[in-house]
């Protein structure tokens, strides 16, 4: 396994921390100032801030069980685009049915030319989608 993809392994896991422990804070540095996050409705979040007060409503009212499974994973010359599944099982923190969110996501990891971090810097929320092992698309 070469370096980058350790490093992206490692970022991966502080991604599901950070979702975990509801941490906007260490999500929000997961991310490029210029992201292009597209949700499974409604319009893409550009940018980091506008992400951060997108996922504030979310963070405040649920506890989060979020696991991700990457099915194909390509790096090259500071850049990685990933697909794989995840799994949300959202939990009301004033109590209540828990809610389960899940499917394909696809997202471009972009290395920091300051810091050496890899960053999320585009996410496609394929909610209610499913891939098989092969990475090819099969019904919910």
């Amino acid at each position: 396994m070469t370096a980058a993809r350790e490093e992206i392994e490692e970022r991966r896991e502080d991604w599901k921390a950070a979702v975990n422990a509801c941490d906007i804070d260490a999500y929000a540095d997961l991310v490029v100032d210029d992201l292009v996050w597209l949700p499974p409705a409604g319009r893409p979040i550009e940018g980091r801030e506008r992400f951060r007060a997108w996922l504030m409503p979310f963070f405040e009212a649920y506890d989060y069980d979020f696991s991700v499974e990457p099915i194909e994973v390509r790096v090259f010359d500071g850049w990685c685009a990933e697909a794989g599944r995840f799994r949300s099982v959202m939990s009301p923190k004033g109590g209540g049915d828990p809610q389960e969110h899940g499917g394909n996501y696809a997202l471009i990891w972009r290395q920091d030319t300051d810091d050496g971090e890899w960053r999320i810097e585009r996410y496609v929320d394929g909610f209610g989608s499913r891939l098989g092992s092969s990475g090819h698309e099969t019904s919910a």
